[in-house]
């Protein structure tokens, strides 16, 4: 996400925050990393006496709106990655913060745009294709949000009417507000990014669901190590497996070499049939050629 810059006191008290990974790299390793960096901001918020609103944990970045107080946002942020490099950094064989050093604390002028903020946090999952929807994705606040997941330590009651009515998991989604500010803009953009590409999207997790379908009934390997291989979030890809086998169960059971025919498949553009072929070819990667329900 590309924000301006604006660190320093904040009259309403909200700050967006964003600490890039050192060098691009993964600072998370697997899901139990992803469970310890919120056990470490749950004990930092009670330190601190601050209040998060919102958290996105992505592969190589981590993003947060919190209302800091006398705080500087900046701390809150830092000792975060400070408390978390120094828990998991050795078991991931690297030396140094796993983070880069100049934070990004932007101050939202108005309700509205701090919710545009939320929302194009809530769905940036989707957009960097580790989730096929956001409510997918378990390492966001949406799911706290929707009532699907509890955190203790996210505070819901000012940020909650704002994204009930603007749903940040549908394209449909907008603010009422007509200001045009940086926020609004961007999350225009996705809104109108996600949409056009629902329908390819939604083909390509398909395809993702039958690789890790067959991989994982036939215990040829994790959904983990699916996952991975797929580059994207393996919690997702579960979720995205059972709903299509309850949904399109035929298609689990269609030979390898008529899949592409599959009614849903051919509707896919051009470039996404070309990425579902190749998202199929990696079965032969397993040694598991031929068919689904072999």
């Amino acid at each position: 996400m590309s924000v301006p810059r604006n660190s320093g006191p904040s009259p309403s008290g909200f700050h967006f925050l964003l600490l890039f990974s050192a060098n691009g790299k993964a600072v998370f390793a697997d899901d139990d990393d992803r469970r310890r960096l919120n056990r470490i901001v749950s004990e930092v918020v009670a330190e601190l006496q601050v209040r998060v609103h919102a958290h996105c944990w992505l592969n190589n970045e981590i993003e947060v709106v919190a209302e800091t107080g006398p705080v500087s946002p900046e701390r809150l942020i830092r000792k975060i990655a400070v408390t978390y490099t120094d828990a998991v950094a050795g078991r991931l064989g690297r030396n140094g913060s796993l983070f880069a050093d100049d934070p990004i604390a932007y101050e939202p002028g108005t309700r509205a745009e701090l919710a545009d903020i939320v929302r194009s946090m809530h769905v940036r999952p989707v957009v960097l294709d580790l989730a096929e929807d956001c409510l997918n994705y378990p390492w966001s606040s949406v799911r706290a949000y929707r009532g699907l997941d509890e955190l203790p330590w996210l505070t819901r009651e000012i940020l909650g009417p704002l994204l009930a009515h603007n749903d940040p998991c549908r394209s449909q989604g907008r603010s009422d507000s007509h200001e045009q500010t940086a926020p609004r803009v961007i999350a225009e953009a996705l809104d109108a990014k996600l949409s056009r590409e629902m329908v390819d999207r939604s083909r390509i997790w398909m395809a993702r669901a039958l690789i890790a379908w067959v991989v994982t009934r036939n215990g040829i390997a994790s959904m983990d190590v699916v996952a991975a291989r797929l580059g994207v979030d393996a919690t997702s890809l579960e979720r995205s497996m059972r709903k299509y086998r309850e949904i399109s169960p035929d298609l689990f059971e269609t030979r390898l070499t008529a899949v592409m025919n599959w009614h849903c498949f051919e509707s896919a553009s051009p470039k996404a049939r070309k990425e579902i072929a190749d998202i199929l070819s990696t079965l032969s990667e397993w040694g598991r050629p031929g068919s689904l329900s072999g």
